[in-house]
């Protein structure tokens, strides 16, 4: 596990991204990608980044447990998106997260109630840039 941590901090170093290892290893991803929506200045502009390596894939995709299976969470708490997540699934299915600015609560869409997600969403989009 540290060899492997290791490597993929190498990678994302050498990729011109800083990233850190803590946490449980995510395991293989679902996804073959994930394109990241971001709502800048209240929804004024948007800024896109398409993220394909299985290791990063992965540790997003661990934010955002049983995404795939669309899961219905508590009741809804009226949060505005400002970020979209769509994770291509290998049979060429999209499955959209919204996620809050503050990168706390998510939902799979409207009506499907929200959910906490499992870590700091900010802290990994800011390692990307």
């Amino acid at each position: 596990m540290k060899v492997r941590c290791l490597l993929l901090l190498l990678t994302l170093v050498f990729a011109g991204v800083s990233g850190s290892c803590s946490g449980p290893d995510p395991g293989p991803p679902v996804a073959r990608e994930v394109r990241i929506h971001e709502a800048v200045g209240g929804g004024e502009s948007l800024t896109s980044t398409t993220i394909r390596d299985p290791e990063f894939v992965a540790r997003i995709e661990a934010l955002f447990p049983e995404y795939h299976t669309r899961p219905e969470g508590g009741p809804p708490a009226g949060w505005a998106a400002e970020y979209t997540l769509s994770f291509l699934l290998p049979g060429g299915e999209t499955v959209e997260v919204l996620c809050g600015s503050e990168g706390k609560l998510w939902s799979v869409g409207e009506g499907k109630g929200d959910l906490a997600v499992a870590g700091d969403l900010r802290e990994l989009l800011d390692s990307l840039r």
